[in-house]
């Protein structure tokens, strides 16, 4: 979702998925072309954690100082990996630290590493046990340098913001509002289903019913026939011709013999 007002560019990605890292974020990437720079949030979906930092263009020199690039032209690189799973799995990584000083030791080693970092493990509600905790995003492209081929890691380090526990509870009740919103549309979408099938059901129980039920008036009784069984089963087959005339338009099944001398 992109949103301009009064020329900043937002654009907001949820259920963002690092690699190695249960939790998913959500990253909210501004663009300020009047000041040149560039805002990033990222909101932990899981901990409400959050972590922010405003960079501009001398901060952007910095980090791209190698290859140097613009706050319009980073704003287009990290919107264009964020729009492919593909690409967050390669080419960016997320690292949590509790003090400043372990993120900058991070950032020191990274920027001049000419490798692709490995994902670190990061489990799902961990927040780092420190009262200064930094989120180091790092975004590697392949380069030449020198006339070898290496990455270079572009490093962004965003401080926790201040968030009181009663707005982290806030946010954790909304998304369970929103959950439960979306079950409750879920619920009536089976619901229908269900009674769709139920219907259809009751429709094909309906016409095995009318296959199957005789009509009473067509049921033959044989103790009702006039005439001497006895004899006739001696005789030359004329209680078969009488059966047979008088079921011709019956159902066979539906002949009743009540005489245990005919079953």
């Amino acid at each position: 979702m992109t949103i301009a007002a009064e020329k900043i560019i937002e654009t907001i990605f949820d259920d963002i998925e690092f690699d190695n890292v249960d939790d998913p974020y959500t990253i909210n990437i501004k663009h300020d072309p009047i000041s040149q720079s560039l805002t990033l949030i990222f909101l932990n979906q899981t901990t409400k954690q959050e972590y922010q930092q405003t960079f501009y263009k001398e901060d952007i020199d910095e980090i791209t100082e190698n290859y140097p690039l613009s706050p319009h032209d980073v704003t287009t690189m990290i919107n264009n990996i964020l729009n492919n799973n593909e690409s967050i799995a390669n080419l960016t990584r997320i690292y949590l630290s509790p003090d400043i000083k372990s993120t900058m030791d991070k950032y020191e080693e990274l920027v001049s590493s000419l490798e692709k970092p490995e994902p670190t493990k990061i489990c799902s509600d961990y927040e780092p046990d420190g009262v200064d905790t930094q989120l180091l995003f790092i975004i590697s492209r392949l380069h030449c340098i020198d006339g070898l081929i290496g990455f270079v890691n572009y490093c962004f380090i965003l401080p926790e913001s201040e968030i009181s526990d009663y707005d982290k509870l806030k946010m954790r009740i909304e998304d369970l509002e929103n959950v439960n919103e979306i079950l409750q549309e879920q619920m009536v979408e089976i619901t229908q289903i269900m009674a769709s099938h139920i219907a259809n059901l009751t429709k094909e129980v309906d016409a095995l019913k009318l296959r199957l039920d005789f009509d009473e008036g067509e049921q033959i009784d044989l103790s009702d026939l006039d005439f001497d069984v006895t004899n006739d089963i001696e005789g030359e087959g004329t209680i078969i011709d009488s059966i047979d005339y008088l079921t011709r338009d019956v159902c066979p099944g539906n002949i009743i013999m009540e005489d245990d001398e005919f079953l």
